[in-house]
């Protein structure tokens, strides 16, 4: 399934032979707690997220991933889990890397799929390139999963202090639902996360 919208954007699923760098460094500017801790010190950060995205039961696996491109350059990316979706991998050849790639997976990735429920889609990652933000990229990426699961709810998890983030699922009529803690180095303030989620019923 392939969606085309104004502005020549182009929606669709991530193929295995696409540029996985640059979805592995989208995936990296996710969030500003959990990749720059994970990988600090760590110069392969790139392969480590390749191998993730080719690895089937990653969470990072590649057909979970919808891109958004333009020009033939991938520019945006969202990463979606369901109660169908295989996340069993086994981590422990990357938790034994370091104490940051044992820290992360342990606290944050094994954790991700405790987000999803049989009734919703989880929506784990969204980015969108600098230079192309602000042009509909993060609409179209949201649009495009609520086309292909018309009958379920969306929820995401958004820093409190991410305002365009919080702004663009705003409108896209999701909704304010739990107020957490989010991930953080250890012994660090741990950021405040917003538990947003688009309730398919409310809508109709």
């Amino acid at each position: 399934m392939k969606l085309s919208i104004k502005n020549n954007i182009v929606i669709r699923p991530l193929s295995i032979t696409d540029n996985l760098t640059d979805v592995a460094q989208l995936i990296f500017k996710t969030d500003p707690y959990i990749y720059p801790y994970w990988f600090r010190g760590y110069p392969n950060w790139k392969d480590i997220l390749v191998g993730l995205i080719k690895t089937k039961g990653s969470v990072f696996y590649y057909k979970n991933i919808i891109v958004s491109i333009i020009e033939d350059k991938i520019v945006g990316i969202l990463i979606y889990l369901t109660n169908d979706t295989d996340v069993g991998l086994n981590y422990d050849k990357y938790i034994m890397v370091n104490h940051r790639f044992k820290y992360t997976i342990t606290n944050y990735i094994l954790h991700l799929k405790d987000f999803v429920k049989e009734d919703n889609v989880y929506i784990s990652n969204v980015c969108i390139d600098e230079q192309y933000r602000k042009q509909g990229h993060g609409t179209a990426l949201i649009n495009f999963i609520k086309h292909k699961y018309p009958s379920k709810n969306l929820n995401v998890h958004c820093l409190k202090n991410n305002a365009p983030a919080i702004k663009l699922y705003s409108r896209a009529c999701f909704r304010v639902k739990k107020r957490l803690k989010g991930f953080n180095a250890p012994y660090k303030l741990k950021p405040i996360i917003y538990e947003m989620q688009y309730d398919v019923y409310s809508q109709t």
